[in-house]
């Protein structure tokens, strides 16, 4: 199940624990918009971690919340690549198997 907290819960900590200090270092280089979206995926990754903290987890609401990231375009390359995730032949973040909204189930 790829949106069980065994697969997902440590990258999105992870990814939760260093967005704040990349948009501290990033965010006077972004265009608002770009900015925006960025603030509006962290307070979602965050709220997913939150979700899969809770016993049991409420898993539509983690479809719901993964949904709502994936909305929000891919994070930050730098923070994919700091947490060891792989990026493609553009330099983009590739999602796990199952994220990835062409190979996702849920979309």
């Amino acid at each position: 199940q790829p949106l069980s907290k065994k697969f997902l819960w440590e990258p999105l900590s992870e990814i939760a624990a260093k967005y704040p200090v990349w948009l501290d270092a990033n965010a006077d280089g972004l265009p608002a918009d770009e900015e925006n979206r960025y603030r509006k995926q962290l307070k979602i990754v965050k709220e997913v971690v939150a979700t899969y903290e809770q016993e049991p987890v409420d898993m539509p609401k983690v479809v719901e919340l993964i949904q709502e990231m994936q909305a929000c375009g891919q994070p930050p390359a730098d923070i994919v690549k700091d947490i060891g995730g792989e990026l493609d032949e553009n330099g983009l973040p590739k999602l796990p198997p199952g994220l990835a909204a062409e190979g996702c189930s849920i979309m």
